[in-house]
């Protein structure tokens, strides 16, 4: 009985030393309160969310190659996913749209793509072909007004800028005109005008031209080589970097690829293929259609050395938030 009557006395004695504070319950209660929800599986309360601030640096929507093209036997064409596009704007909200070129398709002018042809002009189908493009960049300016109509300035969403960089289908125009043997009879006729890109708000850039927008350079295709031919092949990305040696977006091959590579001074270049915005199976391109990407590409915080965020909707996504 003895120990236990020592132990006893050393309870006592340690009970007189150390007194529980107010601060030590209160923590003893808040133990037990969290063991005891541990136990319970009861979830802590949500967190305070933080408003959205607004990103650093520009956003720009990118727009592969859209190849607005007529319906059959010469009907309207399904430019459905040009309003999908227009809905994309207002609620992205870019700085900036980039298409890539190539948004009319000039299917009648196929046979003048190479100089020198002798082929006959067809200007019913040319017109059409050039309906249909113009009807395309109508329904997104429709969606894009239709959302701005009636709110106030600082809760519309308007691009600061809407550039488009012709493609080689477009260029086809300039082909028939200057480069083969009829182009002559045509001259006042037909010409870039028929686009009627100025007219709807678009700055316009020649084939092969390029446009720089927030230390990034744009264009249809990169041209490198004495003989001046587009950058491609399996590495396209990878070698935009290697022969153009500064961040550059391009369009033109409908293939989808990306390379980041970092210059001595730390700054990030970027080689960006963006692919394109259709949904048709072109019969000249054959099981080359299943190599396409389709879809819209964002990037965003880009800040003027060259650097970007790159966010990828491929069509499945865009027809899930905008169709």
């Amino acid at each position: 009985m003895a120990p236990k009557s020592k132990a006893k006395s050393n309870a006592s004695k340690w009970s007189e030393v150390v007194e529980e504070t107010p601060q030590d319950r209160a923590l003893r209660e808040a133990e037990k309160a969290a063991r005891l929800r541990t136990q319970d599986l009861v979830s802590p309360p949500p967190y305070r969310r933080i408003g959205k601030k607004p990103g650093k640096g520009t956003t720009i929507l990118c727009i592969g190659d859209p190849h607005a093209t007529p319906g059959p036997n010469g009907t309207l064409p399904d430019n459905r996913r040009f309003e999908w596009l227009g809905r994309a704007i207002t609620d992205i909200q870019p700085d900036v749209v980039w298409c890539a070129g190539d948004l009319f398709s000039f299917d009648s002018l196929e046979q003048f793509s190479k100089p020198g042809s002798r082929a006959w002009f067809d200007g019913s189908d040319f017109h059409k072909d050039c309906d249909a493009g113009i009807d395309a960049m109508l329904r997104i300016k429709a969606q894009v007004d239709g959302y701005n109509r009636g709110r106030k300035k600082e809760n519309r969403s308007e691009p600061a800028r809407w550039i488009y960089t012709l493609g080689n289908h477009e260029a086809r125009i300039d082909t028939l005109l200057y480069q083969t043997p009829i182009g002559y009879r045509l001259t006042g006729m037909i010409s870039m005008e028929n686009l009627r890109a100025k007219e709807l708000g678009w700055e316009v850039y020649p084939y092969l031209e390029s446009v720089e927008v927030a230390g990034i350079s744009f264009a249809h295709a990169k041209i490198a080589g004495v003989m001046g031919k587009p950058i491609a092949g399996i590495h396209h990305a990878s070698s935009l970097l290697a022969k153009t040696f500064k961040s550059s977006v391009v369009g033109h091959s409908h293939l989808a690829d990306h390379a980041i590579r970092t210059s001595g001074d730390g700054k990030k270049m970027h080689g960006l293929v963006v692919g394109c915005f259709t949904e048709e199976q072109m019969g000249y391109a054959g099981e080359a259609n299943k190599l396409w990407w389709r879809g819209l590409v964002v990037l965003r915080g880009c800040d003027g050395t060259g650097d970007m965020n790159v966010e990828w909707l491929n069509m499945d996504r865009v027809k899930a938030l905008y169709a």
